[in-house]
Formats: structure tokens, C-alpha cells, sequence
């Protein structure tokens, strides 16, 4: 089982404020929280998870580490779209300098190993380049086809959420690249 789960760390009250403060100061990503499911196993965290709390006091730190969320759906796309032509593709988790998912198909099916590995020579975050690791978080095995459907269906609800906060949101040029890229 995959689930790619999200949320927009703005209101859509604040959004609409600052969009023309993004557009003016260059700012093209949303940023949010990310979680990406693998069977029993987790990458990120969504605030909802920890039910109401006040982004203020000083315990509730989790508010300090929204993800790029346009970055994470690109790299997402990029990679469903190598494992058309590859059998083997790994993408660096955001802001990290070492862990990694690699995705390793099997028929009908993706081995999804999440592992720790300092890559020198790839300074890209997503790679079509087998390596071994003997540092791994946890190995899985998902649908490939699940695999692609909830992704591709996450960044159109993502998009159609922003077009419904504020129509210019889709103007930004990261959130442009992932329309191109679903089109």
C-alpha cells in the first residue's frame, strides 16, 4: 500500500494575502507537510497529526519544518516518470544530505528500500544509478500502478486546492512547471 498525504502550511487567508508579496519578492513554491506511506512505514509528518496546537509556544517546534511542497511533487513526478525507462530509480528525501528511497521494480510491483547513503558523485537529487547500502530504515513492496495513480492524483487535487484559494497561486512558476507536467 502507498499513500502520498499533504498539507498547505498557509491558510487560505494567508495565501491570498501574500501572493502578490511572492510574486514581488520571487517566492514560487507552497510549502507544507508531506507524508508519503509505504505499507506500515512513514517518510515526513502532517501537523494534523498532532491535532490543534498553537504554532506559538515553544514545544510545538513541528511548525518550524514545513517541506517545499512543489519540490516534493516534482521529484515525485520525475521519478514515476523514469520508471517508465528504468528499472531502478532513487530520490533524495528534501534538505537531506544522505537519506534516500530507492524503487526497484518487479513486475507489477515497486521494492521500496528507505536507506542512509552519502552520495558524492550524485549531486542530484534523483538518480537512475544502483547502489548498496547496508545502513536501510526499512524495505517494502507497494503496486507500482498505486504508486503512480495516488501521486498524479495528489498533485492535481493540490493544484485544483490552490486554484480555489486564489486562481493567481497557479501563476507561480513551480506550481507552472507542475501543471506542464500533468498536462
Amino acid at each position: 500500500m502507498f499513500k502520498l498525504e499533504y498539507q498547505i502550511f498557509e491558510t487560505d487567508e494567508e495565501l491570498n494575502k501574500n501572493i502578490d508579496l511572492m510574486k514581488k519578492e520571487g517566492m514560487n513554491t507552497i510549502y507544507g507537510y508531506i507524508l508519503l506511506t509505504f505499507n506500515s512505514n512513514e517518510i515526513g509528518d502532517l501537523i494534523s497529526n498532532y491535532g490543534i496546537i498553537n504554532p506559538n509556544l515553544e514545544e510545538n517546534e513541528m511548525y518550524l519544518y514545513e517541506e517545499n511542497l512543489c519540490w516534493w511533487f516534482d521529484t515525485l513526478l520525475r521519478v514515476t516518470e523514469l520508471l517508465d525507462d528504468y528499472e531502478y530509480v532513487r530520490f533524495k528525501e528534501l534538505e537531506s544530505l544522505d537519506a534516500w528511497v530507492s524503487l526497484e521494480k518487479d513486475n507489477k510491483k515497486l521494492k521500496v528500500i528507505s536507506f542512509y547513503y552519502y552520495d558524492r558523485k550524485t549531486p542530484d537529487v534523483i538518480s537512475t544509478e544502483k547502489i548498496h547500502s547496508d545502513d536501510v530504515e526499512f524495505r517494502e513492496e507497494i503496486d507500482i500502478e498505486e504508486f503512480r495513480n495516488n501521486i498524479i492524483i495528489k498533485v492535481k487535487k493540490f493544484i485544483k486546492e490552490l486554484e480555489e484559494i486564489n486562481p493567481d497561486l497557479l501563476q507561480l512558476s513551480e506550481v507552472v512547471e507542475l501543471l506542464e507536467f500533468i498536462s
